[in-house]
């Protein structure tokens, strides 16, 4: 600044006037501007420093948080998968006869093993089943009372957990939307069993209200409702979704009789059954003893360009519940969605590109139809119907 105004002063011929006053106000004047220019450097100097150290610590950040939200994403996804498995693997066995051994009954797998575990619970609850437990053992131990009770309650609560913690995790968008859809698809499978839920609950409820009149209350009220809340809670995180709903197949028709007692489907992707409605028609005014005694059953099998099998999926459906759950007397029942049947690939075989023809069979077992009886059923699905083929030997 000093040397700028020397430079003007010599340029425009103008003299230096050694007043001492004058002189104190231009040095003053030089200073303060010099200081002001001063100041200004370091608060630029300072601002850019704080604007480099809050970008640092936004990108320190980021990181953290994108760190974070991929190690949330890791374990939500491990907690996924374990569900996932353990619904795979669960397995119960069940024999609706007296007669027989456990080795000889039809086993349930994954969702459909649960939904029959579901199914078994109504039975447990009904009024007579409690009293015989409590004849033998006068105390019911409501985390063990049910069928399969731990491991059904396991994987109901490890379904819990997985739905609020994808609700309260912090993981980016892609990911929740990732881990919503398989928590939803869970569910949807699982809403198939939400009134058999419901119904035995309300056994529970009307059991304790009723009472037992060889037994206090005191022995067995507080341990059923102790169960019945356990149920309820499963029902609690099960949507309200008719599970027919899910079904965009066009409906198809078919009737097994004792001369025709198969009805043979062929696709070539995944097929799905739903089967809406079981029509018994018969002249038989005792049909009820017998009807109750059969079963409506359905085989899948996959196989591959030269025939090998690489899959095989056998679901048997009791008519008896169909009696049970009977909302008015009649030979029409409404299955209300349960009765669904979906292929499934067999990885350890083969690649899904191996599955290249699906067989499905649908008949009839444990039921003696007459000449002039037929079982109609009312059903969704994406496979055709074939008219030759030899039947699926289980």
């Amino acid at each position: 600044m000093g040397v700028v105004l020397v430079n003007v002063l010599t340029r425009y011929g103008l003299t230096w006037s050694f007043e001492p006053e004058f002189n104190s106000h231009i040095a003053v004047f030089v200073g303060s501007i010099a200081g002001a220019l001063f100041t200004l450097t370091n608060a630029v100097l300072l601002f850019a420093a704080l604007q480099a150290q809050r970008n640092a610590q936004e990108d320190a950040s980021a990181q953290h948080q994108a760190l974070r939200q991929d190690r949330n994403y890791e374990r939500l996804i491990a907690q996924a998968d374990r569900l996932e498995t353990g619904i795979a693997a669960y397995v119960v066995q069940y024999e609706t006869h007296t007669l027989g051994s456990i080795d000889s009954a039809p086993s349930f797998h994954s969702y459909s093993g649960l939904s029959k575990t579901f199914e078994i619970w109504i039975v447990e609850c009904l009024a007579n089943k409690i009293a015989e437990r409590l004849a033998m053992a006068d105390r019911i131990d409501p985390d063990m009372y049910l069928t399969h009770q731990v491991e059904a309650m396991d994987l109901m609560y490890q379904l819990e957990a997985l739905i609020q913690s994808v609700k309260a995790t912090d993981i980016d968008v892609s990911g929740k939307e990732h881990l919503s859809k398989r928590v939803s698809t869970v569910l949807t499978r699982l809403a198939r069993s939400k009134k058999d839920l419901q119904s035995a609950a309300l056994l529970l409820r009307r059991f304790v209200d009723q009472g037992d009149s060889a037994h206090p209350k005191q022995h067995y009220a507080s341990d059923l409702l102790h169960l019945e809340r356990k149920i309820r809670d499963i029902v609690r995180i099960l949507p309200d979704m008719p599970y027919r709903n899910l079904s965009p197949f066009e409906d198809t028709q078919i009737a097994l009789t004792k001369e025709a007692p198969l009805v043979m489907f062929e696709s070539h992707t995944v097929p799905t059954f739903q089967i809406d409605v079981v029509k018994f028609t018969t002249k038989d005014s005792n049909w009820k003893l017998r009807f109750n005694r059969g079963r409506l059953t359905v085989q899948v099998v996959a196989v591959d360009e030269q025939g090998e099998q690489l899959n095989y999926l056998f679901q048997p459906f009791s008519f008896a519940v169909l009696l049970f759950d009977a909302e008015q007397d009649g030979h029409t029942f409404d299955t209300k969605g349960r009765w669904y049947v979906e292929g499934a690939y067999n990885l350890m075989a083969g690649n899904v590109e191996d599955h290249k023809i699906w067989r499905i069979d649908v008949t009839y077992v444990d039921i003696e139809l007459l000449a002039d009886e037929a079982l109609e059923v009312t059903l969704y699905t994406n496979a055709s119907i074939i008219a030759s083929g030899a039947p699926i030997l289980r």
